[in-house]
């Protein structure tokens, strides 16, 4: 953000809002990443988690893994399995590597090495460096 001029989040939110409006993936995205970090706003989860599911639901795959990762920070691992789920079959390479995780720790599902791997490799293969890295220590 404010590349080339200089940084100003209420002019952000002001134009954001304005695509939004128009269901602008992007910016319902951004306006969710707002919320969540209180950049410009009041932090705000609840309305993170609003935009976040309106840009998802309009096919944003960074908001599908946004909301699968705010709900893991909650510990809600079923809505962050649904949410990174979504961004993995759609091909984000961070869900691929977070349900990675969630399968080789058993956080939310059985351990499942098989499941971790297939996961992690579809991760790896785009070089997400930390799936080539958890790959090595599970095959070892």
């Amino acid at each position: 953000m404010g590349q080339g001029v200089e940084q100003n989040y209420d002019e952000a939110i002001l134009w954001y809002n304005k695509a939004a409006e128009q269901s602008n993936s992007t910016a319902q995205g951004m306006l969710g990443n707002m919320y969540e970090y209180g950049r410009g706003v009041k932090q705000d989860k609840a309305k993170a988690i609003e935009w976040y599911r309106k840009s998802a639901d309009n096919g944003n795959v960074v908001a599908q893994w946004s909301l699968g990762s705010l709900y893991y920070k909650d510990l809600d691992y079923k809505k962050a399995m649904e949410w990174y789920l979504k961004a993995a079959n759609n091909g984000n390479a961070k869900a691929q590597y977070n349900l990675g995780v969630m399968y080789v720790n058993g956080v939310g599902v059985k351990i499942d090495y098989v499941e971790a791997k297939k996961w992690l490799e579809k991760a790896a293969a785009q070089g997400n460096q930390q799936a080539i890295n958890l790959l090595r220590q599970i095959e070892n």
